[in-house]
This record gives structure tokens, C-alpha cells and sequence, in this order.
């Protein structure tokens, strides 16, 4: 645990080190944290439509998929490694507002 621990704090001093190099100011990083947080929790779709809707959003990219059921939610996976994908309302783009305010 003392290894994680040294590995995890190290990421995080290079991550702001680099953030500083880069002149982000905290606002600006806090805001690009909060909107991969927001992505992240957005990976499950409500209804199966949504679900069906995500997996032709991606087939349509070249990217085989497909949704399963969880609880009331459906997630859709990549086929062949299962990576988990956004929802159908996807985020792309939202670092470039953040950035240019």
C-alpha cells in the first residue's frame, strides 16, 4: 500500500506540475477535473433506446459494440476488450469551451 501510495502522489505532483507549465490556471483545471468526472459518470444509459442510439453512434465511427442490461440501466462496451462508452449525448468538445473562456 505504501508503494501505491508514493506511486499515486507522485502522478499527482507531475500532473500539476504540468498543468503550472502549461499556464492553467486552477480555475480552468478544477473546471477540466469536474468535466471528466461529469463524462465518466455519464456511461450509463437510462433507457434502451438511448442504448441502441449510443451503439449506432459508434458503428457508425467503425466501432463494433453492443449494450447490456444493468439493473435499470444499459451500458454499452466496445467489442472484443468491453471498454465502457459515453452515453449517446457525447462530451467531445467541451475542453475547447472550457479552454477558451
Amino acid at each position: 500500500m505504501v508503494e501505491i501510495a508514493d506511486a499515486l502522489c507522485d502522478l499527482q505532483y507531475v500532473t500539476i506540475g504540468c498543468h503550472s507549465r502549461v499556464w492553467l490556471r486552477r480555475e480552468i483545471q478544477n473546471r477540466c477535473l469536474n468535466e471528466v468526472q461529469r463524462s465518466n459518470m455519464s456511461k450509463a444509459c437510462e433507457t434502451e433506446d438511448v442504448a441502441k442510439a449510443t451503439v449506432t453512434h459508434y458503428e457508425a465511427k467503425g466501432t463494433p459494440c453492443f449494450y447490456e442490461k444493468e439493473g435499470d440501466l444499459y451500458l454499452v462496451f466496445r467489442e472484443g476488450d468491453r471498454k465502457d462508452f459515453e452515453i449517446g449525448k457525447l462530451f467531445s468538445g467541451r475542453f475547447k469551451r472550457i479552454l477558451e473562456k
